[in-house]
């Protein structure tokens, strides 16, 4: 399933042994590595590096949050802008009316096809669409939203890309009033 999402994108890169990797397209962006100045981008230190201080999360917990230019790390007609008053994007027609491929997506935010925002995108998209095949997505605007909460379990890693979880209420503003709650370890005890 990775190798049929992966050939959409033609920067995705397909190993001899049937693998995907997005590492090396990543690092010539830019993107590839871990602490604050990768954004939303940055992943747990390799095994073949010194071992990092860096606690998931951090960011969060920083007086300034990253905007979506900080945190993107991108061009800005490569990111997926949530923020429309202040920049001239218009917003995408909610709700979404695509089907769920990532060159309909696209399309629908009106990104480039060579944009990685993807490669972040999968995870809180992923919740849209297991929520879509849960039969929780109505096909109308419903006359009253429901409350919805959305637990994320063992997430911690994925702490320094919670504003990208922010993308679900785009999608469902007119249906839910979503509260997603993030449990696990580190975040009890950081």
């Amino acid at each position: 399933m990775i190798q049929a999402i992966a050939k959409q994108f033609l920067w995705a890169g397909h190993l001899d042994d049937g693998f995907v990797t997005f590492d090396r397209y990543r690092d010539s962006r830019g993107l590839f590595g871990c602490g604050l100045k990768y954004g939303w981008w940055t992943e747990a230190p390799c095994s073949c590096e010194p071992p990092s201080d860096y606690i998931w999360g951090l960011q969060l917990l920083e007086e300034d949050h990253l905007d979506e230019r900080g945190g993107w790390k991108l061009p800005d007609d490569e990111i997926p802008w949530l923020d429309f008053q202040s920049t001239d994007i218009v917003p995408p027609l909610t709700p979404p009316n695509f089907d769920h491929t990532w060159t309909n997506y696209y399309k629908w935010r009106g990104l480039p096809m060579h944009s990685p925002a993807v490669l972040l995108l999968h995870w809180p998209l992923s919740v849209y669409r297991l929520l879509h095949k849960l039969h929780c997505i109505p096909s109308e605007i419903p006359l009253q939203r429901q409350k919805m909460v959305v637990h994320l379990l063992g997430v911690e890693k994925e702490l320094d890309a919670l504003p990208l979880y922010v993308i679900l209420i785009l999608y469902s503003i007119h249906l839910f009033d979503c509260d997603p709650q993030i449990c696990g370890v580190s975040i009890v005890d950081s």
